[in-house]
């Protein structure tokens, strides 16, 4: 007898990176009445931009896993704020990024979006 279970979807590195990229972004920007995103939040945002057809919020929550990503506990910089006791580290942030998603232009594109 079969499982009732299928296996996860697979999606490509760029499909992930926008789940990271929107995770780290304020659910705001995206019109959600709510202060941090949620598995359920952001495997509904993906499938309304067009990112992916579908995604389980299960699956949503063990990639952010993998990633050790944690939007509903803190926000995230690539470089964290300078402190007032760091005198050697930059003084410039980086904040959050959001890249709307497009899809790739057919086989021009791919090979690039591969490297």
């Amino acid at each position: 007898m079969q499982s009732a279970r299928s296996a996860p979807a697979t999606f490509s590195l760029e499909q992930i990176l926008h789940l990271f990229a929107l995770a780290c972004d304020d659910p705001a920007t995206y019109g959600r009445p709510i202060s941090h995103w949620t598995a359920r939040e952001l495997s509904a945002e993906m499938v309304k931009q067009g990112i992916v057809e579908i995604i389980s919020p299960r699956h949503v929550r063990r990639l952010l896993e993998e990633a050790s990503l944690k939007p509903h506990q803190s926000g995230y910089w690539l470089n964290p704020p300078p402190t007032l006791s760091s005198t050697t580290k930059s003084e410039t942030f980086v904040t959050p990024i959001s890249v709307p998603w497009t899809e790739p232009n057919k086989e021009s594109e791919l090979p690039a979006l591969m490297k």
